[in-house]
């Protein structure tokens, strides 16, 4: 977070590869499209998967300019540095689960990867995605998994945009406060 020009904060999306980060980061432009600053940006193998990150920038203006940085990492095992890169200097971070049965060990792999890498005190919370999959865990079940409290996971659907905006405002207050000390 920087207080340069305004209020600078990042934010990134994390999970195991073909979770829905791409896709949620696409749902958060279309839902604030008169904030969009830059982007989306996606930087992808020519199969669509993340090669390094994707990025999105938003801009408000009220009392302050703020100004928030979303990236994406790349879910990719080969990638584990590239992920620790892009998620460096973040000010909050967002799990993005993958709620097929199927995709559980993984979820639980780049969950480890993620504590494994994270400085403490860096607000996370969890969207549960892919809600709207017969096979899909509940929320309740993720933060299970997981071991985190009922509250910090989100049901989602990234690619209809069902519960993104609860997500990700979720997100920025809870590292908004980090800082302000609320």
């Amino acid at each position: 977070m920087s207080l340069q020009r305004g209020l600078q904060v990042k934010l990134v999306f994390w999970g195991p590869g073909c979770s829905g980060k791409t896709t949620m980061l696409r749902a958060v432009a279309k839902l604030y499209p008169g904030m969009v600053a830059a982007g989306p940006v996606e930087v992808a193998t020519s199969e669509g998967r993340t090669m390094w990150e994707d990025y999105l920038a938003l801009h408000a203006r009220t009392s302050i300019d703020l100004v928030v940085h979303v990236y994406t990492t790349t879910g990719q095992r080969r990638f584990l540095h590239t992920r620790e890169y892009v998620a460096s200097g973040a000010d909050g971070l967002l799990f993005v689960a993958d709620s097929r049965r199927e995709a559980l060990d993984e979820d639980l792999r780049s969950w480890e990867e993620l504590n494994a890498v994270s400085p403490r005190g860096t607000p996370m919370l969890v969207a549960a995605n892919k809600q709207d999959l017969p096979d899909a865990a509940s929320a309740g079940e993720i933060a299970e998994l997981l071991g985190v409290e009922a509250g910090l996971v989100y049901p989602t659907i990234a690619r209809d945009g069902w519960g993104v905006g609860s997500v990700f405002r979720g997100l920025l207050l809870a590292s908004l406060r980090r800082y302000v000390g609320r």
